[in-house]
C-alpha cells in the first residue's frame, strides 16, 4: 500500500464517514427507510472525473480501489452481480471492512442499501494534500445523495 498510502487513508476515511453519515441522520427519511447504507458504486466512467487528465485519474483510482480490497479495507458484497472489478466494467461496488465499524460508529451488520458514490467528493478527498476538507466534502456527498433521494421518492419541489 505503499504507493497508494495517503491516498488510500484519506479514501477509508471518506467512506467511512460518508458511511456513519448516511446510517446516522434521522432528519434525513432516506436515513430511516434503508438504515444500513454503505455498499457504494464506483463509477469510473463518471463525466465527474472531468476532462484533464481523466484517464490518468482513473486508472489511479481503479489501482487505489484495488489495493485497498488486497489489504482488506474495502469488499465486495457477496452478491456482485456488477461484474466486479474487471477493466472492461466502469462500475465497482465496494463496502467498508466491518473491522471499521466501531472506529466510525457503523452498522456492524454491514450495508445493505445501495448508493452511488459522488465520484467528484471522492476524487477531490483522495487526492487532497490536507485531510482536514474531508468533513467538508463529507457532507457535500451527503447533501447530493439526499438530494437525489429525494429526487427519486417526489419529496423535493
Amino acid at each position: 500500500m505503499e504507493r497508494h498510502g495517503q491516498e488510500a487513508a484519506q479514501a477509508i476515511d471518506f467512506i467511512g464517514k460518508l458511511t456513519a453519515r448516511l446510517q446516522a441522520s434521522p432528519q434525513h427519511l432516506s436515513s430511516l427507510a434503508t438504515p444500513e447504507r454503505g455498499n457504494f458504486l464506483f463509477d469510473l466512467a463518471s463525466s465527474e472525473l472531468g476532462n484533464e487528465r481523466a484517464e490518468e485519474k482513473r486508472d489511479f483510482l481503479a489501482s487505489l480501489l484495488r489495493r485497498c480490497e488486497a489489504d482488506g479495507l474495502l469488499r465486495t458484497p457477496r452478491s456482485n452481480d456488477l461484474g466486479g472489478m474487471e477493466p472492461r466494467n466502469p462500475e465497482w461496488l465496494f463496502h467498508l471492512h466491518l473491522r471499521f465499524a466501531p472506529l466510525y460508529g457503523t452498522s456492524y451488520r454491514g450495508p445493505y442499501g445501495l448508493t452511488r458514490m459522488p465520484m467528484a467528493e471522492f476524487v477531490e478527498a483522495c487526492f487532497s494534500p490536507i485531510d482536514a476538507k474531508i468533513d467538508d466534502l463529507v457532507e457535500r456527498a451527503f447533501v447530493r445523495i439526499t438530494r437525489h433521494d429525494q429526487i427519486e421518492q417526489g419529496s423535493l419541489l
